[in-house]
């Protein structure tokens, strides 16, 4: 199926339900994550998986989640009917929320993330991650060569851990990877986003040992960058949110909207790492601090994208919604300094709606 065809059904789905169960399942994700600091955190955190499990795959189509299957192998299942480049986009921002919130869950219950036992979920929502960077890298276009990247370091990192049961998955996944004939291809793009590709890839080979965390901060500052550079911020500007919300309202292209999500999702991702082991509670609370822009920021440029793709845009309304609503709820107030922009978004997203 053609991206096209893919995001066609994706709008014919939402005006036949499809956005009523997104916005149940926004105010689900709201509520847990307002009341994760109370008691019963791990329960919370289970149902919060869960649901952004449940988001993606209501993204991807074809009914509810198979209980019978794991994530990965529903997704595979999903993305080989043929999605649209917008909902895989979605989809994969809530796989890997999914992953995040289950970390939390190992490190909560005592488990380590050199244990394999207590890795099996995340190493399945890896892979289904990596699906979805698979069929996205399908679909073309100047996000493709990227996409195959990340989705070949994930395959790796999972057969490090040696989870038998995900094997086959990840086999199939390769057999694919190849047969789109990316990796070595010297791209025929934009440079500078070619030195950070090749950024990215030299700080993931250095994830380990003593190295580990330096490329964890790396890793983190190049995907921000790779963002800002997407939508024309510079480097040194301080307000990232602002300046978000000034290019998102001067008008942005799709594809870099699309682009650009991913990677300020991925620079959050890295950024919840560094929080995890912070040191002291200032340190964490900066850390946090810092999440929150990356969170306003990615609110902005979903209702960017929303504006763009017109009947398909009630997905990334919800996302940007949710993300407000995150931000808000967040038990110490780290987000308080995006509020003025926050406000803004949300007059913006309810004249997009309309």
């Amino acid at each position: 199926m053609s991206q096209r065809d893919g995001d066609e059904r994706l709008a014919s789905a939402a005006a036949s339900g499809l956005g009523a169960t997104l916005a149940g399942l926004a105010a689900q994700v709201e509520g847990l994550a307002a009341r994760l600091e109370e008691s019963g955190v791990a329960p919370k955190l289970a149902s919060l998986r869960s649901l952004e499990e449940e988001w993606a795959l209501r993204l991807l189509g074809w009914g509810p989640p198979n209980p019978r299957e794991r994530i990965d192998t529903d997704v595979r299942d999903r993305v080989e009917h043929g999605v649209g480049l917008a909902a895989l986009n979605e989809a994969l921002s809530h796989v890997r929320r999914a992953e995040r919130w289950q970390r939390r869950l190992v490190r909560l219950a005592g488990g380590s993330e050199d244990d394999s036992e207590s890795m099996y979920e995340v190493r399945s929502l890896q892979v289904a991650a990596a699906w979805l960077l698979a069929a996205i890298a399908q679909q073309g276009g100047p996000g493709a060569l990227d996409s195959s990247a990340q989705a070949h370091a994930l395959a790796r990192e999972v057969r490090e851990d040696r989870q038998p049961s995900l094997e086959r998955s990840v086999q199939a996944l390769l057999q694919r990877l190849e047969g789109l004939g990316l990796p070595g291809v010297e791209p025929q793009e934009d440079p500078v986003e070619v030195a950070f590709r090749r950024e990215v890839a030299a700080l993931a080979e250095r994830r380990a040992g003593e190295t580990y965390w330096d490329s964890v901060f790396g890793l983190r500052s190049v995907e921000e960058l790779w963002a800002r550079h997407l939508v024309g911020v510079d480097a040194d500007a301080d307000d990232l949110t602002r300046e978000v919300q000034r290019r998102v309202r001067q008008g942005l292209e799709r594809a870099r909207l699309e682009q650009a999500i991913v990677h300020l999702d991925r620079a959050e991702e890295w950024q919840w790492q560094i929080g995890s082991c912070a040191t002291g509670s200032g340190e964490g609370l900066a850390s946090m601090a810092q999440v929150r822009v990356l969170q306003a920021s990615r609110a902005w440029l979903h209702g960017g994208l929303a504006r763009q793709v017109g009947a398909q845009g009630e997905a990334a309304i919800a996302e940007a919604r949710r993300l407000i609503s995150e931000i808000r709820a967040d038990p110490n107030q780290m987000g308080r300094w995006e509020e003025p922009a926050l406000r803004d978004l949300e007059a913006f997203l309810d004249r997009t709606a309309n």
